[in-house]
């Protein structure tokens, strides 16, 4: 499959150009998606967060922060399956958009 051949449209190798660069940039971001679901942020534990955050601020409700932080975390798993799941999907079709658009006829 020769994507950028002389004898095609300037519209064709300048669509193939496109679409390349929007597999690569899914796949970059399918990858990403894996390391961070892989590789988890470490989770302070509540003394940890109370002399990191809460002691600077003469923060009262610490509490209730470190609950909150503790959610965020455990959300961010969620937010990396569905960039996952996103990702593979935008390769997917990309990719057939590819194949289909220089298929010999």
């Amino acid at each position: 499959m020769n994507l950028f051949n002389k004898e095609k449209d300037l519209i064709l190798r300048i669509l193939n150009f496109v679409l390349i660069v929007v597999l690569l940039i899914s796949i970059t971001v399918l990858f990403n998606g894996f390391v961070n679901l892989l590789v988890k942020e470490p989770r302070l534990t509540e003394e940890q967060y109370e002399t990191k955050n809460c002691v600077k601020l003469e923060d009262t409700n610490c509490e209730n922060n470190y609950n909150m932080y503790i959610e965020d975390l455990s959300n961010n798993d969620i937010r990396y399956k569905k960039q996952i799941l996103t990702s593979f999907l935008i390769t997917i079709t990309v990719t057939l958009q590819l194949i289909l658009l220089n298929k010999k006829k």
